[in-house]
């Protein structure tokens, strides 16, 4: 299925809301905010490979709820 971005950006949303906040934070940080994984990671006390492994969990999970609610990225 093909959706519009308004809808896309309606799904992430959704599903943000449901990891823990830190996780949270982190993808905000970075795909809103356009942060670096190094200064996320300095806010966070995290290594980079911390930030990018939790960033990795999260979108792996966006994509898996994508697909539940049929939508295929």
């Amino acid at each position: 299925m093909v959706i519009e971005e308004k809808m896309m950006a309606a799904f992430i949303i959704q599903y943000l809301k449901t990891i823990k906040s830190r996780n949270r934070q982190i993808f905000m940080m970075r795909y809103y905010c356009n942060m670096s994984m190094k200064t996320i990671g300095e806010y966070f006390g995290l290594s980079e490979n911390a930030v990018r492994a939790q960033l990795m969990r999260t979108r792996e999970g966006l994509r898996a709820y994508l697909k539940e609610n049929g939508i295929e990225v």
